[in-house]
């Protein structure tokens, strides 16, 4: 595994609608190999006499960042395709089932399933029998610290606030190939035509309004 194979990886998703065959140990020799970088990283860092301004340090930085970010574009364009097929899959429109590795079928049959339940209660009001959070037990001692709910006078009624706040993130459909773009939260983005991705909000404000993404609903 090297730098050069993980972008040639990214390349090949990018470029296509179709999640691309990868051998079975794909992840787990890329995250071995940006593992591998963080630790020859610190070892460099650790011998030098100035880190700080060590050309060798920063070399090896610079290339452990840029493999743990194209692994990062891989998974997510990947996963972005997984999400698209499943839908298809649940409506009877999916083709053949997609190349995943061992990870991805475990998520792919998770979604599928989710999605299965999802759409037998909302359209079919057929009980989805899905997980509820456990309720949370008081003992006896602490019943008496726990405050009633408070409740709002009708005179000043709590305000509540749907609309999507900075440091939210909205999950849209890539409608046009925009590119790599650096989000608010510091984290590159490579977005193609098809994507279905979760990005900070200003961002994703920014790509609906010049219309080459639309918002998916949740």
């Amino acid at each position: 595994m090297n730098l050069d194979e993980l972008r040639a990886v990214r390349d090949d998703e990018r470029e296509s609608g179709e999640l691309q065959p990868l051998r079975p140990s794909f992840y787990g020799e890329a995250r071995s190999f940006v593992e591998e970088l963080e630790e020859e990283r610190n070892r460099q860092f650790e011998a030098s006499d100035d880190p700080l301004s060590d050309p060798a340090v920063e070399r090896l930085n610079d290339k452990h960042n840029s493999a743990a970010e194209v692994l990062s574009s891989i998974f997510e364009h990947r996963i972005s395709k997984l999400l698209t097929h499943a839908l298809t899959d649940v409506v009877g429109q999916a083709a053949d089932p997609p190349a995943m590795t061992a990870e991805e079928a475990r998520f792919y049959q998770v979604v599928v399933e989710s999605i299965q339940h999802t759409r037998a209660a909302a359209i079919e009001g057929i009980d989805a029998d899905l997980p509820t959070p456990p309720e949370q037990e008081i003992s006896p001692d602490d019943a008496e610290d726990v405050e009633p709910p408070s409740v709002a006078s009708e005179e000043a009624p709590a305000e509540t606030d749907d609309e999507p706040r900075s440091g939210d993130r909205i999950l849209v459909h890539i409608v046009e190939t925009v590119g790599t773009i650096l989000g608010v939260d510091e984290r590159e983005y490579d977005l193609a035509a098809g994507d279905v991705v979760s990005l900070p909000v200003e961002n994703a404000r920014a790509l609906i309004e010049r219309e080459v993404a639309e918002q998916v609903e949740e």
